[in-house]
């Protein structure tokens, strides 16, 4: 027996995680149903992606850590980019914060 034929007269079990981590089971689904919730949800990340990438940066500060996960480094790299003044902090009650935006510059800069 041939896939094609396989999937056009058996329904499909499956189960899947969406993009935005809700567990969805789904059974006896046909083809034509599967294909069409695939491409729903392909454009509806395509259009959070879109979303994301041209929100602006909130501005708020950030700790070392998070500065860290923003810009997807090591918390030693933000330390050493903040020793050598490549980044701009800010020194509150003994602690060191970030801005996004400064943190977004820098990455920027390369």
């Amino acid at each position: 027996m041939n896939t094609a034929s396989y999937t056009t007269k058996h329904a499909y079990n499956f189960a899947c995680k969406c993009y935005d981590m809700q567990a969805i089971t789904i059974t006896e689904i046909s083809q034509n149903e599967l294909e069409c919730l695939i491409e729903q949800t392909l454009i509806r990340v395509l259009e959070q992606s879109k979303k994301a990438e041209t929100s602006k940066p909130t501005n708020r500060a950030l700790t070392i850590k998070e500065a860290a996960n923003f810009a997807g480094c090591a918390d030693t790299t933000i330390r050493k980019a903040y020793r050598e003044r490549k980044i701009k902090g800010h020194r509150q009650a003994g602690r060191l914060y970030f801005f996004e935006e400064d943190i977004l510059t820098w990455i920027k800069q390369g």
